[in-house]
């Protein structure tokens, strides 16, 4: 059973988290991928919680290994990236005018 915080308790607060969410991610040049769009999507008419699209996200994008000596097993938050070169990848833009995300 999804777990919702008093800010989240109602679709109309859920929407404007996942408004706020995507306008961030846009303002760095990002959009949501298919697969999170669908998740929002899950998430607004309460079936998931945020705890849900965390894990799904992490199964569907795994981190990858690194030899960053900084980097030490069983400490994730003791980890920080060195900006690496990746090729863009090319997602859908969201249309802001969906019923879902308005």
């Amino acid at each position: 059973m999804p777990q919702f915080s008093e800010e989240e308790r109602t679709p109309q607060q859920r929407r404007e988290a996942v408004k706020w969410a995507v306008g961030v991610s846009m303002s760095q040049g990002g959009s949501a991928s298919p697969e999170l769009a669908a998740l929002y999507q899950r998430y607004i008419a309460g079936e998931i919680d945020l705890a849900f699209i965390r894990a799904e996200l992490t199964r569907l994008y795994p981190q990858q290994p690194t030899a960053d000596p900084r980097y030490q097993a069983g400490h994730p938050d003791r980890y920080y990236p060195v900006p690496v070169e990746v090729a863009p990848q090319q997602y859908e833009q969201l249309d802001m005018e969906q019923p879902w995300i308005g």
